[in-house]
């Protein structure tokens, strides 16, 4: 295999079983590989768990099924590319371009993702939980059934940003698309425009307005229906007064 430097960056001249190899041995001496040019390599499932690709260009690679977690892809190019059920958790992929990358189903948990940009990206069904997406880009991104519970999306760009299914729960909002409200101790709340969750209950407006009392009782005993029955009309106006901004694509 031939490595070679071009204006400071690191190029890969090999096939993919070599660089596979490359990779591996790098994590296993802790080299690293800031700036390197991997664009289109197939790295699926790759081991690379703590590896240092700051500043990379990943940008079309195949990580599909890859080990990242707690790498270094701060500032890393990985536009397009196939990450579908990687596992980055507590990954720092803070500046990272990710647009139109495919994230379905990966784990991103406590994962560092702030000023990210994920326009346009695949999140189907990923695992988000305590990730850090403040200032990130989200617009047009596709957020259908994430569990984004206890992430923090301050600052966050969700225009457009599809956000069906998704679990909200203990989710720090973005005062825009998504909001939180706090006023007790015994459930997290959080509504986009159309939905309200409360603790791990999420339904339409709709819906929540309608519930009896034993509908209420069969989410969480006696304690739910004690919280719905003080807060309901107070969480109601507070929706009507402030809602969120609409999330649905178009």
């Amino acid at each position: 295999m031939q490595i070679r430097h071009v204006y400071g960056t690191l190029i890969f001249e090999s096939d993919d079983t070599d660089i596979r190899d490359c990779l591996k041995s790098a994590v296993r001496e802790g080299i690293s590989l800031s700036g390197a040019n991997l664009y289109r390599a197939d790295l699926s499932g790759a081991y690379l768990s703590g590896i240092n690709l700051s500043g990379a260009c990943l940008s079309s690679a195949n990580l599909k099924g890859a080990s990242l977690f707690g790498a270094n892809l701060s500032r890393t190019n990985l536009s397009e590319a196939n990450l579908i059920l990687a596992k980055l958790s507590r990954a720092n992929l803070s500046g990272a371009n990710l647009s139109k990358a495919n994230l379905g189903r990966v784990n991103l948990s406590e994962a560092n993702l702030s000023n990210a940009n994920l326009s346009g990206a695949n999140l189907s069904g990923a695992c988000l939980l305590g990730a850090n997406l403040s200032e990130s880009n989200l617009s047009k991104s596709n957020l259908s059934g994430t569990y984004l519970s206890k992430a923090n999306l301050s600052g966050a760009n969700l225009y457009r940003a599809y956000l069906s299914g998704a679990n909200l729960q203990l989710c720090s909002g973005n005062r825009k698309e998504i909001k939180s409200i706090f006023i007790s101790t015994d459930y997290s709340i959080t509504y986009t425009s159309e939905v309200l969750q409360i603790g791990c209950e999420r339904h339409l407006f709709v819906d929540w307005w309608k519930f009896d009392d034993n509908q209420i009782l069969e989410m969480d005993g006696k304690i739910a229906l004690a919280f719905w029955r003080e807060y309901k009309d107070l969480i109601k106006t507070i929706i009507e007064k402030a809602p969120a901004k609409e999330v649905q694509a178009k």
